[in-house]
């Protein structure tokens, strides 16, 4: 009987010290992951973000927005995802003062969760700000609905 109690409190603290992997936290709505913001925030009706993330993936970052839960494959489909990326200005192009991505973002759903996840286009440690913003999937026109800003982002 003693054996058995050993055994059982050995194997719990084996299983409760092992380090959670970045689909667990996905699936957990990010609970208990420490590279977080809540947003709580809409580009447009229909299209809010309730929080961002940051994960190491294949020696790649990654940028992870969870979105509320009445948005639709078909709302985050109308639009093309805009980033504008400031950095320190020793790591940007000559006459540039911050980065511009963009892509064409799905939802993935993991668990009960919707999100888009993306991975930064280059190597980069610490950005200044972020700025996230919507626009036509088609052409850019300009940016639609409002603009989503995260400042002072450690990512070690």
């Amino acid at each position: 009987m003693k054996n058995v109690f050993i055994i059982l409190v050995c194997s719990l603290f084996f299983f409760g010290c092992q380090k959670k992997t970045n689909e667990y936290y996905l699936y957990h709505g990010l609970k208990g992951y420490d590279k977080f913001r809540y947003i709580n925030e809409e580009f447009v009706k229909g299209y809010g973000v309730q929080k961002i993330a940051f994960f190491r993936e294949a020696n790649q970052l990654q940028y992870t927005l969870m979105l509320a839960d009445d948005v639709t494959s078909e709302k985050v489909e109308q639009y093309s995802l805009g980033l504008q990326v400031y950095i320190d200005k020793k790591n940007l192009p000559d006459n540039q003062t911050y980065l511009i991505w963009d892509s064409k973002p799905k939802i993935q759903n993991i668990g009960d969760n919707k999100y888009i996840i993306n991975g930064f286009q280059e190597p980069i440690k610490q950005i200044d700000s972020l700025i996230f913003f919507l626009y036509d999937r088609h052409q850019y026109q300009g940016g639609i609905g409002k603009r989503i800003v995260i400042k002072n982002i450690e990512l070690n």
